[in-house]
């Protein structure tokens, strides 16, 4: 598949870009007016938020989102003030899995974080997703705990 990585823009927020319609196979986003999906990315824009697309090129999906990657860039003082990165909302759309899609997206993640002092870079994931992140050099690490604040 022919695709070009690059940053979300806010004309992506609307519908019909593909954006919504693929990070919704990760958790329903149906209900969320277009007024917060700004407010959303403007607060996370600028602040070592990286929201990165896969856009497709193909003739059928010209210039429809289908994949995405966010990338976090945590200041820490440890490291001699070298910072984190989290990788999360890590998404392929349903139809364009196995296309190497969120391989390129991961790996343009990882490059963000080693160009902006980056000492680590941490995702959490489901275990069957193990394989898949092992063949980009991640490895387990730890546990991750969670505590939901809302039902």
């Amino acid at each position: 598949m022919n695709f070009a990585i690059r940053q979300l823009k806010t004309e992506d927020l609307q519908d019909g870009s593909g954006f919504l319609e693929t990070l919704s196979h990760l958790s329903d986003i149906s209900n969320l007016a277009i007024k917060a999906r700004q407010e959303i990315f403007e607060r996370a824009s600028g602040n070592g938020i990286y929201f990165l697309v896969a856009v497709s090129e193909e003739e059928e999906n010209k210039g429809q989102i289908v994949s995405t990657v966010k990338l976090i860039v945590e200041p820490k003082f440890f490291h001699g003030g070298l910072s984190a990165g989290h990788i999360e909302d890590v998404v392929t759309r349903q139809g364009f899995e196995g296309q190497g899609l969120s391989k390129a997206l991961l790996t343009e993640a990882i490059k963000i974080a080693r160009d902006s002092g980056c000492y680590k870079v941490i995702l959490d994931c489901k275990k069957e997703f193990i394989p898949f992140y092992s063949k980009l050099g991640l490895t387990e690490h730890d546990i991750c705990m969670r505590l939901d604040l809302i039902d």
